[in-house]
């Protein structure tokens, strides 16, 4: 039996000639996010412009199509060596600049494929230098975009934002509401005369300090799978970090759109929740403050923050991989409460590091990034982005060295 092959879910620069070959064999039709080209099209601006209005996608090059967008040729391009450098001049005719990659595939017979990955734009409209029409993609063709469209990818960076903001919002009121309930429990566990059980409300006050990370879709406002097929596959859809997550402990939550784990550490109250959605977003939050009444120590251990942020990250990438989003990416990041806590720094006592430590001076901060799908699928792009997210974080917390090296000592423990 033919292995499936799924272009759409694919990094680019991992697609060989042969990938590309049995894909058109399995008679995969064009579709929004999927275009077919004998050759490279004297109107590829306008390509680049309507996939960015729309929802992104593939030009495949090398490819021809039938009418109904049905593969029929698929023997690629003559590889004349600049074909790369033709793509970026198109992309150039369009404004703003769109979000993509591009590459071809390895040769035969001296022919290539042109792998042309667009990203959904995040300054729409997009339009070409030379054409002020605005084109959106209805199937597999072009269309000028209605009065309606044109008001909502107007509107859309606006909308964007509103919607991840809601979806934020509800992240933390269902994680609150968890905390409310398992502090019942906890209450309940002590009257009943039970020893070592943390004495502390949970995630609240002095004990506390809550770190928060939502990765999401630049405009979260479609559906890559189902909330019970979530359900029902998060073990594959969380890849490797799943073993790692709140989602292996118990049978994971429903809730509207996704599902969630939830788990408390009855010793010392640490509170962890995960939450992962079927419109793409994901969601982590921890309590990171280590409470010694003993001694009268509060303590942010950022080694440990670190591997927490670090394992949700990748499960979002495999994610968003085996649900084959391509797009732009916002990961947002909160530390609320610990006030006046240390700070030990990612990586501290590893090769000959030993800096001094950091101390939370506020009663809150805010990180926030936007990568694109290509970054977050290239692991070396990936591990550059996790580096400069903690270099960030540990200099907000008064660590003004965080070294590449230290944090990546840290990153081998769960690789």
């Amino acid at each position: 039996m033919n292995k499936v092959i799924n272009l759409l879910s694919r990094n680019i620069h991992d697609i060989i000639y042969d990938d590309v070959v049995e894909f058109c064999k399995q008679k995969v039709l064009e579709s929004t996010q999927l275009d077919y080209k004998r050759n490279i099209p004297k109107d590829l601006a306008k390509h680049f412009a309507t996939f960015s209005n729309t929802q992104g996608g593939l030009i495949v090059i090398g490819v021809g199509e039938d009418d109904k967008g049905l593969p029929t040729t698929f023997d690629g391009v003559p590889n004349d060596g600049k074909l790369v450098d033709r793509i970026h001049q198109f992309a150039a005719n369009v404004t703003p600049l769109p979000t993509y990659d591009v590459c071809t595939t390895n040769e035969q017979d001296g022919n290539v494929f042109i792998l042309v990955r667009i990203d959904e734009g995040a300054a729409t409209p997009y339009t070409t230098l030379n054409d002020p029409t605005v084109w959106i993609r209805t199937g597999n063709v072009s269309t000028p975009a209605s009065r309606e469209e044109l008001l909502r990818l107007a509107n859309k960076r606006r909308d964007a934002e509103a919607v991840r903001a809601a979806n934020i919002t509800f992240a933390e009121q269902y994680f609150a509401a968890r905390v409310k309930e398992v502090e019942e429990e906890r209450r309940q566990i002590i009257q009943a005369g039970k020893m070592g059980i943390y004495k502390y409300t949970l995630g609240s006050g002095e004990t506390s300090a809550i770190f928060s990370l939502t990765i999401q879709p630049y405009y979260p406002n479609k559906q890559l799978t189902t909330p019970q097929d979530l359900l029902q596959r998060r073990q594959d859809y969380c890849g490797r970090a799943y073993f790692r997550s709140t989602f292996i402990n118990n049978s994971p939550d429903t809730l509207p759109g996704g599902i969630a784990g939830f788990t408390w550490h009855k010793g010392n109250g640490h509170v962890r929740g995960e939450q992962l959605y079927a419109n793409g977003v994901s969601n982590l939050i921890i309590d990171v403050l280590d409470f010694n009444s003993e001694v009268g120590t509060r303590t942010i251990n950022l080694g440990l923050v670190g591997i927490n942020l670090y394992c949700h990250l990748r499960l979002t990438q495999n994610y968003y991989k085996m649900v084959g989003y391509a797009g732009v990416i916002v990961c947002t990041i909160s530390l609320s409460g610990g006030s006046g806590a240390d700070v030990t720094p990612i990586g501290s006592g590893n090769f000959m590091y030993f800096p001094r430590n950091g101390k939370v001076r506020l009663s809150s901060y805010n990180w926030s990034y936007e990568i694109d799908t290509a970054s977050l699928y290239d692991d070396s792009a990936f591990k550059q982005f996790f580096v400069k997210l903690i270099q960030d974080i540990s200099w907000s917390l008064g660590i003004d060295d965080a070294p590449q090296a230290a944090i990546e000592a840290v990153l081998k423990v769960v690789e």
